[in-house]
């Protein structure tokens, strides 16, 4: 009977693109169950996490900003295995910008100068930090969206990478792996 239970969960895979778009996977057919657009380049980085009993994606991009989504994993109405267009059946918006498919966007987190290349949430996640090619190093209030710190001149390079294990971010910087503290409020 747990083989039964097993075969009957569905297990989902996020992928942000160079088409500027995050797509949720169906792992047991391969096909796209939902498509979300809103970012204007493409995606650098996704993270998963649950804020306060909820599912988000975190999503940062060359378009200079860091995206907050709702982690709808469900199927939108618009089952379009491996359809790479955003001409999506069953989306009636001609306009391109998303129409409902956009509707799980919490909130952008703007204030890099440069593309955007990681980004990290907090275990607690009530942080967001991120990493950019204008060489800074931001702490983002998930629930405000506001930067509430700023590491400018990071190794005066551009932040290629970002990871968080506790109080401590380790900043891929060049050939450099920095490592701070960092003291959440």
């Amino acid at each position: 009977n747990n083989n039964n239970n097993n075969n009957n969960r569905n297990v989902r895979i996020v992928s942000g693109s160079t088409d500027e778009t995050i797509r949720i996977w169906d792992l047991e057919r391969g096909d796209c169950v939902r498509l979300i657009e809103g970012h204007k380049d493409f995606i650098s980085k996704i993270e998963l996490s649950v804020i306060e009993g909820k599912r988000y994606i975190i999503s940062s991009s060359n378009d200079k900003t860091i995206k907050m989504w709702e982690a709808n994993f469900q199927n939108n109405n618009n089952n379009f295995p491996g359809n790479n267009s955003k001409n999506i059946p069953g989306n009636n918006n001609n306009n391109n910008n998303g129409g409902n498919l956009n509707d799980g966007m919490v909130r952008t987190m703007k204030g890099h100068e440069g593309w955007v290349n990681s980004v990290v949430v907090e275990e607690g996640g009530g942080v967001v930090v991120s990493g950019s090619e204008d060489t800074t190093l931001k702490v983002w209030n998930v629930r405000t969206g506001e930067c509430v710190r700023e590491l400018a001149g990071v190794g005066k390079q551009a932040v290629k990478g970002v990871v968080m294990r506790g109080d401590e971010i380790y900043v891929i910087v060049g050939n450099l792996v920095l490592r701070y503290r960092m003291l959440f409020f």
